[in-house]
């Protein structure tokens, strides 16, 4: 891409003791795996090759996070932290650091804009603006959080960790 951004692909120094999360775009031709070794954590795509297209030293415990309709855009996010990144060319140009208002368990897309991050406490918030804002909504009558799915825009599946 004429130097806009330098992605592993070849003699990659890293260790992969962990993998964490996977997210396939609906056509099956992108993949997106987050790795990490206990200390560090990567994002990696595979089109045509495995690259590393994000990586952070000093932190884990990642979720990745696709737009249905397009699997560039792309959303990461901290388990159990406020911290959510997000790009919309596959990880090739920019990462945009974002803050979530709650502590995130769960994440689930609905669309290029609109995300849902679901707490432990059940609680969900949702971003309209690729995450720049996020509005808490009314809490889930869950006692805890455990998943969450959307089915569509302001349609949700939420799973607790209750029997």
């Amino acid at each position: 891409n004429n130097g806009a951004a330098f992605n592993d692909i070849s003699m990659i120094d890293t260790a992969i003791s962990h993998i964490r999360d996977v997210a396939v775009s609906r056509d099956g031709d992108k993949v997106y795996l987050v790795t990490d070794d206990g200390t560090d954590f990567s994002l990696w795509r595979k089109d045509s090759t495995w690259e590393r297209v994000f990586n952070r030293q000093g932190t884990t415990g990642y979720l990745v996070r696709l737009a249905p309709e397009n699997a560039d855009i792309i959303y990461l996010a901290r388990k159990g932290g406020t911290a959510v990144y997000y790009s919309k060319s596959g990880g090739d140009l920019e990462w945009v650091s974002r803050t979530c208002g709650i502590s995130v368990q769960d994440l689930t897309v609905a669309q290029t804009d609109v995300a849902y991050a679901l707490s432990y406490t059940g609680s969900v918030a949702k971003t309209v603006n690729a995450g720049l804002t996020w509005v808490t909504t009314t809490p889930t009558d869950l006692g805890s959080g455990a998943t969450i799915v959307s089915t569509g825009t302001n349609n949700l599946l939420v799973g607790s960790q209750d029997t």
